[in-house]
């Protein structure tokens, strides 16, 4: 079973001139996921990268290593492979893109997602059908309070990735029956929505 840990570190940078100035405050940190080489991890990037790309983002992972980065708009996967010149190809990563790990051989690596924090009160995605996801805020939450719980037409389904293969949920009348379903910070999964849904997640912390 793959390994998969996540510790998040924030620190908020706040500067202030005088009583009289707006305070402004940004909110910076990093996540770290272990993965395990020869075993599949399902992560996201949940902070604004700044035009951060995959070997930013894995260059440290032994040689042979494959990432492969689904492209929302293509519905498809970029499969990005270590070379000695790094990974090729090499797409920027956004704050929500979910990607499959395979790491060369057979060690454990630690993996360093940093950037900034979205602050932002509500975060807006369009789906339609499948879409490998995360959540955007780098908070661990339950799924069922989340808005996309709540958004996802009926007949939805929510599969997240153990390790060995998928738990899958279905949105019915009562509910999706997963209310002992998290989804941790830098976690991945999947969701299919059978119909094209305005995804609009609120924050899950203030600050």
């Amino acid at each position: 079973m793959k390994k998969l840990i996540v510790v998040l570190v924030a620190t908020f940078l706040v500067g202030a001139a005088t009583e009289a100035q707006t305070t402004s405050a940004n909110l910076v940190g990093y996540s770290k996921v272990q993965v395990t080489g020869g075993q599949l991890s399902l992560v996201a990037v949940n902070f604004d990268t700044g035009g951060l790309t995959v070997n930013d983002m894995f260059g440290n992972l032994p040689n042979l290593s494959t990432v492969y980065v689904w492209d929302k708009a293509a519905n498809t996967y970029v499969s990005s492979t270590k070379g000695r010149a790094g990974f090729s190809p090499n797409p920027a990563i956004a704050n929500g893109d979910a990607m499959w790990v395979l790491a060369a051989g057979s060690a454990v690596t630690d993996v360093i997602f940093a950037g900034e924090v979205n602050t932002a009160a509500q975060t807006t995605n369009t789906l339609n059908g499948l879409d490998a996801v995360g959540l955007g805020y780098p908070v661990a939450v339950s799924f069922e309070s989340t808005s996309l719980s709540a958004q996802a037409p009926s007949l939805s389904t929510l599969n997240v990735w153990n390790g060995t293969g998928y738990d899958t949920y279905t949105k019915g009348r009562a509910g999706w029956g997963a209310s002992s379903v998290n989804i941790g910070v830098s976690q991945g999964f999947w969701i299919n929505t059978p119909s094209e849904v305005e995804w609009v997640e609120d924050r899950p912390f203030t600050f």
